[in-house]
């Protein structure tokens, strides 16, 4: 009786133990994350970020009717300006140049030339030139760079035509022609 008490407990404990649950065992299966297209800068949207920095370096203090900034002026430009003009040709996107735009004032009505008058596109396309020398003779590649004179097309200060702050020189990225 004794071997039939043994035999049937570990007849209750067998079968205990076979219906214990499985201990579960957790597979490292790794998912696979989803794969984001890389985002590609369309040429316009490079030049838009290009043209925001540019905008901050247009160079101011042109005299009326003088194509050059005095050394002060040129020399505190260049300081600030340089760098920027330099990385925006070096991310010059394809089929983008850069373009210097010079801007002049109308010609006083008042004022006596003492030397021959020049068209106010010939003044404001002087400037756009200076700066180009300015910047070839800082170590600027100007292979990639237009001008043009804006003349008094494209005044900032409409109340004060004569205002100095409409005597400028301003850089942008423009599509190729």
């Amino acid at each position: 009786m004794k071997s039939a008490k043994v035999l049937l407990g570990m007849t209750v404990l067998v079968s205990i133990l076979g219906c214990a649950p499985k201990p579960v065992v957790k597979s490292e299966t790794k998912v696979a994350e989803p794969k984001v297209a890389a985002v590609v800068e369309t040429p316009q949207a490079k030049a838009d970020k290009i043209n925001a920095e540019l905008s901050k370096v247009a160079a101011f203090g042109f005299a009326y009717r003088v194509p050059t900034l005095d050394d002060k002026t040129l020399e505190a430009w260049l300081l600030k300006s340089l760098p920027v003009i330099k990385k925006a040709l070096a991310d010059l996107p394809e089929g983008y140049v850069f373009r210097v735009s010079g801007h002049a004032t109308p010609v006083k009505s008042d004022v006596k030339p003492s030397t021959p008058l020049v068209t106010i596109i010939e003044a404001s396309q002087k400037r756009a030139d200076f700066m180009i020398s300015v910047l070839k003779k800082n170590g600027v590649d100007v292979s990639k760079i237009i001008t043009r004179g804006a003349g008094a097309t494209e005044l900032i200060n409409t109340v004060d035509v004569y205002g100095p702050e409409n005597r400028r020189v301003t850089f942008k990225v423009v599509p190729k022609l």
